[in-house]
């Protein structure tokens, strides 16, 4: 493994997996108590994550690479 630096406008894999839980969090948690929603049980950061991915990034990625 190299210490290679990234330059700064290069995404990392940090930075990505950084980026997935925050729109997890935007999309479970924050825009719910700004619409003003029925106040369901809080959901934690694992949580907001696992049901952005199995909601949202997996069924994209499912119809972006199914064969044609």
């Amino acid at each position: 493994m190299g210490t290679e630096v990234a330059p700064e406008n290069e995404l990392t894999r940090a930075n990505f997996y950084d980026l997935i839980v925050r729109i997890g969090i935007q999309k479970y948690i924050k825009t719910k108590k700004k619409v003003g929603l029925r106040q369901e049980a809080s959901m934690s950061t694992v949580e907001c994550f696992h049901k952005f991915m199995v909601d949202n990034a997996l069924p994209s990625m499912q119809r972006v690479m199914a064969p044609h």
